[in-house]
């Protein structure tokens, strides 16, 4: 960089207020007074990095500082406060950024906390020794750092066009997306995104009765090469709710994709102020038409409430095997209502994926007429996707059959599910008691379910491995070569 060696930036800027944050995924912000300066940060470099290894990383960690820097209608600005050494954490002061660097096997985590008033999070685990260029890696912790979550564009589109806070780790280079959350978390005094950019807003509302507004679905601008621009979830609750606003679009001709949960399949932030594995929307009804536009510099285009079919919901696929924790289950089409036999004494484990409805679903069973008559040792509960890596899709929901059933016969279980529009349908589902053969050898036991494929954060570590401090990171991929897919 064309930088003082202790600089990223000659400078100081003032933030001129920030943008609202329903559409996109900005989790925290450093407060306008905080990040006005630039911001300190201190560099801990555990014992055991070579100085080969430390002058590397440090150089491709300053690559990720300037790529948000570089940003014409973001105020951000940093500045390197010290580079310090040891086996132990040094104390920071609040408001400093601190990045730990440290060789793989030495490192806890690899994510970073999000941004809050009194300054920016923490990057715990920037890899030193055995990944050649983490730069990519730096651009996407130092966004959840700056207050970023994931972004809600995912691998319905290519990898190559991916941003930089997709959630596997995309674009070594913030896209249109990311500079649209840094813009409006941080504006830029001088150069307004609003007006060297164009917004589209409207409202996803149900067909009714009654007309609701639909939160949780993915709407995504994209340009007329297929390239996704800007993705948003539209918003969940309140007067709010359905609403999406996609500032930051450059101007050009766009087509506006409204899309389910499926879109943005993998990790999604657990952090949301709203339940999005819940009530993402998911299998609810045949995507709309999309919608083209053209946009200018400067429009604010409203497309005012957009219809959205709802179907009923339905059971659509079972799947004979225990999905409790790993969720790899083999789900076969339902032909009918039937499930699968349920063996007598015998454990019983069914899992039946539901279509159709606003979420998130309940059972509804006011007056304990479906309790009753659920078949005797079997217990029937709503589930949800809780998974946050690999095929997850949020928003997804089960019904689950599971336990020892007592005796023989037949059952017939009709089950009153309501969604968020207050609209309640019967799934209906028949069981026979008394043969089949069960869940066999505890081969996808409760206690003891078939492992997911595994992914990985920065440091080659399971999500949900020890993190070693009290403020939980986001786990990540390391995708250092911006694959997207790993």
């Amino acid at each position: 960089m064309a930088k003082s060696a202790r600089w990223f930036s000659l400078g100081a800027t003032l933030v001129l207020g920030t943008g609202g944050s329903h559409g996109y995924e900005i989790i925290g912000r450093m407060a306008p007074e905080v990040a006005s300066k630039p911001v300190p940060v201190v560099y801990w470099v555990k014992d055991g990095v070579t100085a080969e290894h430390q002058a590397r990383a440090l150089g491709h960690i300053r690559e990720g500082f300037q790529r948000w820097e570089d940003i014409p209608t973001c105020g951000l600005r940093f500045m390197v406060a010290d580079t310090l050494h040891g086996a132990t954490q040094p104390k920071v002061d609040k408001g400093k950024f601190l990045v730990i660097v440290g060789n793989a096997s030495d490192l806890t985590s690899g994510g970073a906390t999000y941004a809050s008033e009194t300054g920016p999070g923490t990057w715990f685990g920037a890899v030193a020794d055995n990944i050649e260029d983490i730069a990519p890696v730096a651009v996407h912790e130092i966004g959840h750092a700056l207050g970023f979550g994931h972004t809600s564009i995912g691998q319905l589109f290519p990898a190559g066009t991916l941003p930089a806070m997709h959630w596997a780790v995309a674009s070594p280079v913030p896209l249109a997306d990311d500079i649209a959350a840094a813009s409006l978390a941080y504006p830029d005094p001088v150069r307004s995104l609003r007006a060297e950019t164009g917004c589209i807003t409207g409202r996803l509302v149900s067909a009714g009765p009654p007309a609701t507004g639909i939160g949780g679905m993915n709407v995504v601008a994209v340009d007329m090469g297929g390239k996704p621009v800007i993705g948003r979830l539209s918003a969940f609750y309140g007067l709010w709710a359905g609403r999406f606003d996609l500032c930051g679009i450059p101007p050009g001709n766009y087509d506006l994709r409204f899309l389910d949960g499926k879109s943005y399949r993998g990790l999604l932030n657990v952090d949301e102020p709203a339940n999005i594995r819940v009530e993402a929307q998911v299998d609810n009804a045949p995507e709309p038409a999309s919608l083209r536009r053209t946009v200018a510099a400067g429009d604010s285009l409203d497309l005012g409430d957009i219809s959205v079919a709802i179907e009923p919901v339905h059971a659509d696929s079972v799947a004979a095997e225990s999905l409790w924790v790993s969720f790899r289950g083999r789900f076969l089409p339902m032909a009918s209502t039937a499930l699968p036999d349920a063996p007598s004494g015998k454990r019983y484990d069914a899992w039946i994926h539901l279509r159709g409805g606003v979420r998130g679903l309940q059972i509804r069973d006011l007056q304990g007429v479906f309790a009753a008559n659920i078949p005797p040792g079997l217990t029937v509960k709503m589930e949800q996707d809780i998974r946050t890596t690999g095929d997850a899709v949020n928003g997804n929901a089960f019904l689950s059959v599971r336990g020892v059933p007592i005796g023989n016969g037949s059952y017939t279980l009709k089950i009153p599910i309501v969604d968020r529009r207050s609209v309640v349908d019967t799934v209906t589902l028949t069981l026979r008691v008394g043969t089949g053969v069960g869940i066999a050898g505890g081969k996808a036991s409760l206690r003891n379910p078939a492992r997911p494929r595994k992914e990985v954060d920065a440091l080659g570590r399971e999500p949900g491995e020890a993190s070693g401090s009290a403020a939980r990171p986001e786990y990540v991929h390391p995708g250092a070569r911006g694959n997207g897919n790993q």
